[in-house]
Order: structure tokens, then C-alpha cells, then sequence
């Protein structure tokens, strides 16, 4: 289910996936809770957010990770500095963090990030997983970037179905990050409620192509969502369904 908001202007957007947010927080407030939270523009809708409810059923960590132990990089220690995850920690909320040890490799940060993850959903089954999202101009989202050139590596790297998370080199032509850690196809169709923030006018040539049938996913990777279980997108773009079919 795709459920898409469109509010004419940026700050309105990001005020009321903000909102949603809370809401979904609220009312998951007594069962488990796996918040995954993701870098670059959609940390913007935590800045204005400051959680007053208890916060011990919470566990963050991110949706993918650069891996740097520059706190202007990684995406973890970004988020750490937000009002919302501030807030959080004094209400009790668990974190898994993302942060490379030292000398931690990429795959041994990978590894140890899935552990996390399965051991979480071991023991709680019944928990609800609730992600934020964000989508590039190339049409990627979480650390899933487009491969065009070869579906077949795309496939094997990203919707592994024994792989949660993966690190890998994405190379500097794709992104000026290019050691990232992200979590996988499989893991993302079991997130159980999305938020995806996408604003700014550069958003809404990509936006159309995630939206419309015929884009193939290692092209869009974005194009998850179609197959993932609840997503809520808001966007400032107007115009974005009409060359869907």
C-alpha cells in the first residue's frame, strides 16, 4: 500500500511526515518498536520532533550507513544530534549503533549490524518495524543504489533472500560515499510502516519514475515500495502520478 500526501510547499511536507511519525509511534507505544531512521534530506523531519512519550519499547538505528567515523558522515552519529533521537535517549529508548569499531572492515560492520537486527526480531516476533526513507535524484533509497548495466549484480548484491544487510563499494561514480552498509530488499518488504520524504523540484523527474510501471528496479530502486507493506509518501511535487498506469 502507497499512500501519497502531497502538500504544496517543503516545510509543509516535512511538517506532516513529522506528524506521522509521532502517530505511528503513539499508537505502536506498547508493543516493541524497531525505528529505523535514514540519512541525507529526511533527517530534517527529526529536527523539529522531540519525543515526550516513554521510549523503552524503541530501538534506533538507521536504514543504511556510510562507513566513516566522521560524525559529519556517518549517518548514525548525524542522527544522534537531532532533537528527536536527544529526546528519545532521555525517555529510555535502546539504539543499535552503526558506528565502525575500530578497525571493524566493512563486511565485519555488515555482520555485526544484521546480528543485531535478527536478534531483535528474534525476540520480538511480534514487534512492529517503522522506517523513514529518502530517495535520490538517481532513483536510490536506503543505500540501494541503481545498477543499469548489470540487473544480475544488482540482484545477487541487494535481494539476497539470506542477506539483511550488505556493505560493498558503490564507487565514487555513483556516490561521493561510496563505502556504505545498507539493509537489503528482503529486509525492507519487512518493514511494517514507511515514511518517505521527497521534496525539492529535482525529486520530481525520479518521483514519476518510481511511481510509474515500466521502470525496472535496478534502475529505480526506490521502485521497492511498490512491493513493500505500507508506505506513506510526502512530497511538494504536484504532477508526480500522471504518467503512471
Amino acid at each position: 500500500m502507497i499512500a501519497i500526501s502531497f502538500i504544496p510547499t517543503e516545510e509543509g511536507a516535512r511538517r506532516e511526515a513529522t506528524r506521522k511519525l509521532a502517530a505511528l509511534l503513539k499508537k505502536f507505544r506498547n508493543v516493541p518498536i524497531l525505528l529505523l531512521l535514514s540519512g541525507g534530506s529526511a533527517i530534517s523531519i527529526l529536527e523539529r520532533f522531540a519525543l515526550r512519550q516513554n521510549a523503552r519499547n524503541i530501538t534506533i538505528s538507521v536504514i543504511d550507513e556510510r562507513y566513516s567515523t566522521d560524525p559529519l558522515v556517518n549517518n548514525f552519529l548525524q542522527i544522534s544530534q537531532t532533537r528527536f533521537y536527544r529526546s528519545a535517549e532521555k525517555n529510555g529508548v535502546r539504539s543499535m549503533r552503526t558506528v565502525p569499531r575500530k578497525n571493524e572492515s566493512l563486511s565485519a560492520l555488515a555482520l555485526r549490524w544484521e546480528k543485531m537486527l535478527r536478534a531483535w526480531k528474534k525476540r520480538n516476533p511480534r514487534g512492529t518495524i517503522i522506517a523513514t526513507m529518502g530517495i535520490g535524484t538517481d532513483g536510490h533509497t536506503a543505500g540501494i543504489m541503481p545498477s543499469a548495466e548489470n540487473e544480475k549484480i544488482f540482484l545477487w548484491r541487494f535481494d539476497n533472500p539470506h542477506r539483511w544487510v550488505v556493505g560493498y563499494d558503490a564507487t565514487r561514480k555513483k556516490n561521493e560515499h561510496p563505502l556504505r552498509v545498507t539493509t537489503t530488499v528482503p529486509f525492507l518488504r519487512m518493514i511494517d510502516h514507511a515514511i518517505m520524504f521527497a521534496v525539492g523540484s529535482q525529486k520530481k523527474n525520479v518521483l514519476r519514475r518510481v511511481l510509474q510501471q515500466e521502470s525496472a528496479s535496478h534502475r529505480v530502486p526506490a521502485r521497492i515500495i511498490h512491493t513493500m507493506k505500507s508506505v506513506y509518501l510526502f512530497t511538494d511535487q504536484k504532477g508526480i502520478m500522471k504518467r503512471e498506469k
